[in-house]
């Protein structure tokens, strides 16, 4: 793939009227720029596979219009931010394989328009939220590989009967009867 390196500059976001931020395998380093909220156009935001650091800025929660969060593999850490629900047009969320931590937010069932979630390989923890019964659109549910404890709950599993293809979790922490794949 390509070989760009270096991080990722502050000014990118307020001088260039982006659309897509897209910019995966490759060897960028430091944070997501704290301003990436001043983007307002951007739909696509794709980092996976660089060496990112830190967490998530809370700024990302005023970019409208986005419609794709990919940010695989890039070595973020810290919670979930609360304000991803804000991200109503959001159809793809990919946090899989980071060092998140916490719970997920309950606000994210706001996240109307979500197709796919991917929150596998983190170190995230607790129940996982009853909220998610409530996101028609789903139809990818990748959590294995967390810290999650207790039982996917029956309104999550009616959604197996609609639009939701896929449920994978670690079916030895968890309990759950309406799994598609258990690890």
């Amino acid at each position: 793939y390509h070989t760009f390196a270096g991080k990722i500059p502050d000014t990118l976001f307020t001088e260039t009227p982006l659309t897509t931020f897209r910019i995966q395998l490759n060897s960028i380093s430091g944070t997501i720029p704290s301003n990436i909220g001043s983007a307002k156009s951007l739909k696509h935001l794709v980092l996976s596979g660089n060496q990112l650091s830190g967490s998530i800025p809370p700024s990302i929660g005023e970019l409208d219009h986005l419609e794709e969060v990919l940010l695989w593999n890039t070595n973020l850490g810290g919670t979930i931010p609360d304000v991803l629900s804000e991200l109503r047009n959001l159809t793809r969320l990919d946090l899989s394989n980071n060092r998140l931590s916490g719970s997920i937010p309950s606000s994210i069932l706001y996240l109307t328009s979500l197709k796919e979630l991917s929150l596998n390989d983190n170190e995230l923890s607790g129940t996982i939220p009853v909220e998610i019964g409530l996101m028609k659109s789903l139809h990818t549910l990748l959590l294995d590989r967390n810290l999650f404890n207790g039982k996917i709950s029956h309104k999550i599993c009616r959604l197996l009967n609609r639009d939701l293809k896929k449920i994978e979790i670690d079916c030895n922490k968890i309990e759950c009867t309406c799994c598609t794949h258990c690890l």
